[in-house]
């Protein structure tokens, strides 16, 4: 099925592409990528970007938009009579739906999201077997996180409704723990599920954190991996 939408993203990817060196973005990368920006209205972000990937020779990238709750973004996704919207055929589909949902409610004045979220990015895995149907990982960008704020709704709230069930126990418990043990000055300010991959992982952005402090958070946070290793790497 192929979805495209009246002025859609995809003509002003279009200018962009020659702009672009093809040592970045192969001409198959840009089809792709620009099968994806055909669905996606202009009037949902003003900013967006290519992701490439680091240490990898390809002429490859992803691609990623962000939609600002001070833009027209927030009212796209939330459906919000808005004249431009989403194609109504993706909410046949479950990852939509569930952002969909999440933008509805950070449309309402009534949810913590409303004055919670200051944006959301829509990232998309551009490779081979690209969909029909694009399938977004979502990221949220909360108003910044500190080790002393309350915030629980993103859990109870944010993150039920972008994976479309309650946040396990023990989940909840490591990303209140993520919170509680940010060094003095360091704050989140993107929470994200990986929905195009299927996995029900949080992923948790951190700004204004040390080389030093960032060993000695993720030794407290009990974190699995190799602390030399990745000390060797900062």
């Amino acid at each position: 099925m192929n979805i495209t939408t009246d002025n859609s993203l995809a003509d002003l990817i279009k200018s962009l592409r020659p702009t672009i060196s093809h040592h970045l973005i192969a001409p198959q990368c840009w089809h792709q990528i620009e099968s994806v920006a055909a669905v996606l209205p202009s009037a949902v972000t003003d900013f967006f970007g290519f992701e490439c990937r680091m240490g990898k020779e390809e002429a490859h990238a992803d691609f990623l938009i962000c939609a600002n709750a001070q833009q027209l973004g927030r009212r796209v996704l939330a459906d919000d009579e808005y004249p431009a919207a989403l194609p109504s055929a993706l909410h046949n589909y479950a990852v939509w739906q569930q952002v969909n949902n999440f933008a509805q409610q950070w449309n309402n004045p009534n949810s913590p999201l409303y004055k919670g979220v200051n944006n959301i990015w829509l990232e998309f895995d551009i490779d081979e077997s690209l969909a029909s149907i694009p399938v977004p990982s979502c990221f949220f960008g909360p108003q910044p996180i500190y080790s002393n704020s309350d915030a629980r709704w993103t859990i109870d709230c944010a993150l039920k409704l972008l994976q479309n069930q309650a946040v396990p126990q023990a989940t909840a418990a490591q990303i209140l723990n993520c919170f509680k043990l940010l060094p003095k000055d360091a704050y989140v300010f993107q929470v994200g599920v990986m929905l195009a991959r299927k996995s029900d992982l949080a992923r948790i952005c951190i700004r204004n954190i040390s080389p030093e402090a960032t060993l000695e958070y993720l030794t407290a946070l009990n974190w699995q991996g190799s602390i030399n290793r990745l000390k060797q790497t900062l």
